[in-house]
């Protein structure tokens, strides 16, 4: 049940951190959703559901791409899941968006991302571990950096 609501974010967090990736993308669900399922006993309904599952498919993103730096981690995933996750990525617009977010520090990375699925400050606070006016600032300064990367790849 978890899972099913939780589709969207899972793909979300997939596309942002691997990217055009599709076996990266395949390999970080398939971590994500192996932690959901260990995690789920020490859920304690402090937070929400949501909160929970963007702390956990966040940090599991984080892991796994430290994980990648040392060492290649091949593992294998249905069709099914793989054919979702391209569909996710469909829209250049969307594309060329990630592209640019891909450039931002991995920190940066997970506020941007909360931002972009609409959670209020409130939210990415609980979910970041930081005050909410840090937040605010943190995501003004994101948002200049990928107008930068913006304006430096349309010159070109």
């Amino acid at each position: 049940m978890v899972l099913h609501q939780s589709r969207r974010i899972l793909y979300s967090v997939c596309q942002t951190f691997a990217g055009d990736n599709v076996d990266d993308m395949k390999d970080l669900y398939q971590d994500i959703v192996f932690n959901l399922w260990r995690g789920w006993k020490h859920f304690r309904n402090k937070s929400a559901v949501t909160t929970w599952v963007y702390r956990i498919a966040l940090n599991t993103a984080m892991d796994l791409r430290k994980r990648r730096r040392r060492r290649e981690i091949i593992v294998p995933m249905s069709e099914t899941v793989a054919n979702a996750l391209a569909e996710e990525s469909a829209d250049e617009r969307i594309q060329y968006l990630y592209k640019l977010i891909d450039r931002l520090r991995e920190e940066e990375k997970k506020l941007i991302f909360l931002y972009l699925d609409h959670m209020t400050v409130d939210q990415m606070s609980a979910i970041m571990g930081i005050r909410p006016q840090a937040v605010k600032k943190r995501l003004y300064r994101i948002k200049q950096k990928i107008k930068s990367y913006d304006e430096e790849i349309t010159k070109k």
